[in-house]
């Protein structure tokens, strides 16, 4: 009973591939989702459109819980950006009078199209632009239109990947070319060499603390997935434990 809409490759982009989809759509609330990513329960639905049913808010989105075979920077960069944010342990709901800067704009306006909800008559005046950074652009233009967005920590939505250390590389260098069309003062802004320098001694303390914890366990491994497994605990308990992420 779905209605499959089919667009040429050549014609996709996320921008375009949402609007239509949500042009095409009638109901009061458009939920976009990514194709790879899964509904964490069978109340994911209900609980990520709640604050717009409640009124409380004009577009939500959720956390990420990354599935067995995600590959570890993917794990790491999922677990920062949420305590980067700010809604890691506790939900967020973002306004514009919190934003004093770029950079608390940023965090506010996270919206995250992998699983992300919207009045469908605000989406309709807004729409995304943009081949990249789509859904952070909607959130900033809605929060300056003083609409209201709320992250929410507890409601999960299964996504993650198994991807090349250059996919990595490759993207960063499209985010950051993204940003700049977002926040133009913000994206080109030096960086400061006390924060650069701080970064580098929490990794290394954190990294010499997993690797003392995954050598102190002494234990004799018949099979590389076993010594995996002990070393991803080690890793999830120190980086829950210790770490504060400084952006």
């Amino acid at each position: 009973g779905v209605n499959l809409i089919e667009i040429p490759n050549e014609k996709f982009s996320h921008s375009y591939a949402r609007n239509l989809g949500a042009e095409m759509s009638n109901g009061r609330i458009v939920v976009f989702m990514t194709q790879d990513a899964m509904p964490s329960d069978e109340y994911w639905l209900k609980s990520l459109i709640l604050p717009i049913q409640e009124g409380e808010a004009s577009a939500v989105s959720c956390g990420e819980q990354c599935p067995e075979g995600t590959d570890l920077y993917y794990k790491i960069a999922s677990f920062g950006h949420a305590k980067y944010v700010g809604f890691y342990d506790k939900d967020l709901l973002g306004t514009i009078e919190m934003c004093i800067d770029s950079e608390s704009l940023r965090k506010n306006a996270s919206l995250n199209d992998v699983a992300c909800a919207v009045k469908r008559n605000v989406f309709m005046r807004f729409r995304h632009r943009f081949d990249y950074a789509e859904d952070l652009d909607l959130g900033v233009r809605l929060l300056k239109a003083h609409h209201k967005i709320k992250l929410l920590s507890k409601v999960k939505v299964i996504h993650g990947h198994d991807r090349a250390a250059d996919y990595y590389m490759k993207r960063a260098f499209v985010e950051n070319n993204a940003f700049l069309n977002i926040f133009p003062n913000f994206a080109s802004a030096p960086e400061n060499n006390e924060l650069v320098v701080s970064r580098i001694v929490s990794s290394y303390c954190i990294m010499s603390e997993i690797l003392s914890q995954i050598l102190a366990i002494n234990k004799k491994y018949t099979m590389v997935l076993e010594f995996v497994a002990d070393a991803s605990a080690v890793f999830e308990k120190v980086l829950k434990s210790c770490w504060v992420y400084t952006g």
